[in-house]
Order: structure tokens, then C-alpha cells, then sequence
């Protein structure tokens, strides 16, 4: 997959898990899903930056894992967010010198880990598994 630009007419959108997309470049402008509170992205290795997820109005979590490039722009554009209010980065194999200064620069508390489905206030017995 190398382009994302169907995700800024997912206008109903809430959680957004972008996961193992080494071939997309960029995001595009999220600002129409005025519903996304919650994104987490990862292991993006070819994404230049994430400026057009900070175009979510309603962000509220970001949370980060593994490899993905974080530049100077998307740190000020995390600490300038009118909303979000939890950020997070899970660098497993990312060097602590890289991830650390991000997240201390930001200083804002972790987001707590979940699944999907305790986010939305679901009960793990709710959820349809395979159609079941």
C-alpha cells in the first residue's frame, strides 16, 4: 500500500491503527474526521511525517510505536495540538536516544495501553470474532 488518501473521507472515523506500512510517504490531510480521537501509528518506516494527522481536530491520543520518523515539525505540531492530551511512543527497536528527547520534549502522560475495543468501552465478550 502506498497511498492513504481514502482515510480522509472515513469522516466517522474515531481510532485510527496504522500498522506496517513501510511504503507510504505521507498522510494526508485528516482535518474533515472531526470524530478521531484516538491514532496510533507504526512501524511506518517510509513516512516523512505525520503533519496531516495533526489536522484531526478531535485528536486527543497519539501513540507511536516502534520505528517511524519523527521530525521537528511533527514534535511542535504534537505540543501545539488544541486537544491532544495523551502521547505516547513505544520504541522497541528504536534507539533510546531517538525516542526518549521526543517524548520528554512533549511532556504530556503516556496513553494508556488497550485494545480497540476496551477504547470504545466494549466488553471483550461483545466483540464478533470471525463472524461468530
Amino acid at each position: 500500500m502506498y497511498d492513504l488518501s481514502v482515510v480522509s473521507e472515513m469522516t466517522s472515523l474515531r481510532y485510527l491503527d496504522l500498522y506496517g506500512l513501510p511504503h507510504v510517504t505521507q498522510l494526508p490531510s485528516l482535518s474533515a474526521l472531526a470524530k478521531l480521537e484516538h491514532a496510533q501509528l507504526g512501524q511506518m518506516r517510509g513516512l516523512l511525517s505525520f503533519q496531516g494527522l495533526l489536522e484531526a481536530p478531535q485528536l486527543r491520543e497519539l501513540q507511536l510505536v516502534r520505528k517511524i520518523n519523527v521530525s521537528a515539525e511533527d514534535v511542535n505540531g504534537i505540543i501545539n495540538h488544541p486537544r491532544i492530551k495523551q502521547f505516547d511512543w513505544f520504541g522497541e527497536d528504536v534507539p533510546i536516544k531517538v525516542w526518549m528527547p521526543v517524548v520528554k520534549k512533549i511532556g504530556l502522560p503516556p496513553v494508556p495501553i488497550g485494545k480497540p475495543e476496551a477504547w470504545f468501552g466494549l466488553a471483550e465478550s461483545s466483540v464478533v470474532r470471525n463472524g461468530q
